[in-house]
């Protein structure tokens, strides 16, 4: 019930009416002749070179397994 009158209020009020102030503790300053307007970086971090790395680490580690299994079995087979 408060739901729907707060939303009916807020549908029939435009948004003109509601912001009276306008900011003014930021004052404008104009950009340099040639400068684009680019928004601030957000998201993660770059994390690519650490993906690479991880990559070529568990590459490694799983070809040193293999190794370790080839020679394991090579070993096996000699002792018959």
């Amino acid at each position: 019930m408060i739901l729907r009158v707060v939303q009916e209020a807020t549908e029939l009020t435009p948004p003109s009416a509601i912001i009276t102030n306008v900011q003014d503790s930021a004052p404008a300053i104009p950009a340099p002749q040639g400068a684009t307007n680019m928004p601030a970086r957000t998201g993660p971090p770059d994390t690519s070179y650490y993906m690479k790395l991880g990559y070529v680490a568990a590459i490694v580690i799983f070809a040193a397994y293999i190794g370790l299994l080839l020679k394991r079995v090579a070993g096996t087979r000699r002792s018959r």
